[in-house]
């Protein structure tokens, strides 16, 4: 038991409440979760019955920088209005004046057709910046936020995941720290979902004022589509200076992209997918989802380091500083598939993903790496200028010696464990599926390797690696019969490549160096 006059939980602090454990404050005194860029104050309230009582104010910090980039939102207290904190206050007339605007105010309407567009619902009706008071969830175009009056805002609905961007002079003084204040979210919940016509998405919140974790017991997500990789998928919008993309986060393997892991943090609002067999469902959450991560690295979203058996590519480019990523995974408990491509709001954001069966994936998940495995890989690129696909975490995917990528539009491979990246000219006219990757010391070839150096191929280009920089090399390449086709001399590198024009088959690449000699076959195809 505790009584205090009242309670301040800083960024990077929590609270945890055991069963028969309870906070209690006296006099006018509150409880607060403090919010700054670097993090917000965590609270689990594991006894549902009275395990915080509150007799001042419950409030929720949310810190969110007034650089107008778009950021999800959830709300983590009851009754909680929408304007004066997250919107401006419009006003007696109900109007916020006309454009241009400061801010920006949305919610995801589950019932609205994806191929129209129309799905983001404004909290202003018209470019005159009247308030929307259109029914909430409506078809398409009619929806809105329900009646209102100045004085009685619409509410943020517990659960529900909202959209919302602010810069510099959108209301007085412009604050980028945002309070929730009422009744602290606690218990279970059943969150509302719908699948309508072509639209099987719904953006929900974290509803609790604690992070949550997507691969932890005590969901209920029958009424979610199942990922065709197994598990289901949860997708966040990055909109940091680096990424400007969507991550995705798996709940069988924890793995997410572009920032997003298997922790949610409070405040956050996430994507799900309904199944396509149902109307309307929900998604069940109780108390045992929610965890302390005191070391969340920024206040919105968190990365793990276990890889050693994914392999994460990042492409950026020189235009300007966002990037995206996509993940290759192994593991023999999966179902092959993965977790879908969501596209970015920028046109001009690059993006990479893989195709695999018609569909786009930003993960994608396979039993085992074999020497048969080619990944084809698309990329977008919305403006013209320079490019780089780069193998982030090379160092710790062990599965393969050899993880080669293959440029369609050029015909040139790279080595990615040697090179660790790939760089490559591009614009909007460039077929999306340019690049494959070819994992494994070889694809669909013989390869033999010696402990000094590897020599391998693919397709019609051998390639040798781990060679001694003061060494000298004559490299023979020779057809079954014996007969020599080419000869070169390799000096003062540690790998090359040699292209070989031949008819498709076995042929015999000898590495001659100090009297040592080193042959091995290989298929050229």
């Amino acid at each position: 038991m505790l009584v205090a006059q009242g309670i301040l939980i800083q960024p990077g602090s929590f609270v945890t409440i055991q069963n028969a454990a309870y906070i209690k404050t006296s006099g006018t005194a509150g409880l607060t979760l403090s919010s700054t860029e670097s993090g917000t104050g965590s609270l689990i309230d594991y006894n549902t019955t009275n395990g915080i009582t509150v007799s001042g104010t419950s409030a929720v910090e949310r810190y969110i920088t007034n650089d107008f980039r778009w950021h999800f939102l959830s709300s983590p207290v009851s009754n909680q209005d929408i304007w004066p904190q997250f919107a401006p206050d419009p006003g007696a007339d109900m109007a916020w004046g006309a454009a241009p605007y400061n801010w920006d105010f949305y919610y995801w309407n589950p019932t609205a057709e994806i191929s129209r567009e129309l799905y983001w619902v404004n909290l202003r009706k018209n470019a005159s910046g009247a308030y929307n008071e259109r029914t909430v969830d409506a078809d398409n175009s009619d929806a809105g936020y329900g009646a209102a009056t100045q004085l009685s805002p619409p509410e943020f609905t517990v659960g529900r995941g909202y959209l919302v961007a602010y810069n510099t002079n959108w209301t007085t003084g412009s604050p980028t720290t945002h309070t929730f204040t009422g009744t602290l979210t606690n218990g279970d919940k059943s969150i509302p979902i719908i699948y309508h016509t072509d639209n099987s998405y719904n953006l929900v919140g974290n509803p609790y004022p604690s992070a949550i974790d997507w691969s932890a017991g005590g969901w209920t997500r029958t009424d979610l589509e199942t990922s065709t990789g197994g598990g289901y998928d949860c997708w966040i919008w990055n909109d940091n200076l680096t990424t400007g993309n969507y991550g995705v986060c798996n709940s069988i393997t924890g793995s997410g992209t572009n920032g997003v892991s298997k922790y949610i943090p409070t405040g956050q609002a996430f994507f799900v997918k309904a199944k396509s067999t149902i109307t309307t469902g929900a998604i069940g959450m109780t108390n045992g989802i929610q965890k302390h991560v005191s070391n969340l690295s920024q206040p919105w979203l968190k990365t793990e380091n276990n890889e050693n058996n994914l392999l994460r590519l990042k492409i950026s480019c020189d235009a300007n500083t966002y990037s995206d990523e996509m993940i290759v995974e192994f593991n023999p408990g999966f179902d092959e598939g993965g977790s879908d491509k969501f596209g970015s709001f920028y046109t001009e954001a690059p993006e990479i993903y893989s195709v695999k069966g018609g569909k786009n994936y930003s993960i994608t998940r396979y039993k085992e790496l074999n020497e048969q495995l080619i990944v084809d890989i698309a990329t977008k690129t919305g403006i013209t200028t320079a490019y780089k696909i780069q193998a982030v975490n090379i160092n710790d995917f062990t599965l393969s010696g050899s993880i080669i990528i293959k440029d369609l539009k050029t015909g040139i491979l790279t080595n990615l464990k040697q090179s660790g990246s790939y760089s490559f000219s591009g614009n909007p006219a460039d077929d999306k599926n340019r690049f494959q990757l070819i994992l494994g010391a070889s694809t669909g070839l013989e390869t033999e390797s010696t402990e000094q150096v590897n020599i391998y191929a693919i397709e019609k280009t051998v390639f040798l690696s781990n060679l001694d920089v003061n060494e000298h090399y004559d490299v023979i390449v020779s057809n079954i019969p014996g007969q020599k086709l080419i000869q070169t001399k390799l000096n003062g590198v540690s790998s090359s490549t040699i292209i070989c024009n031949y008819t498709p088959g076995i042929y015999i690449v000898t590495l001659i160096s100090q009297g040592q000699i080193t042959s091995c076959k290989v298929m050229l195809k």
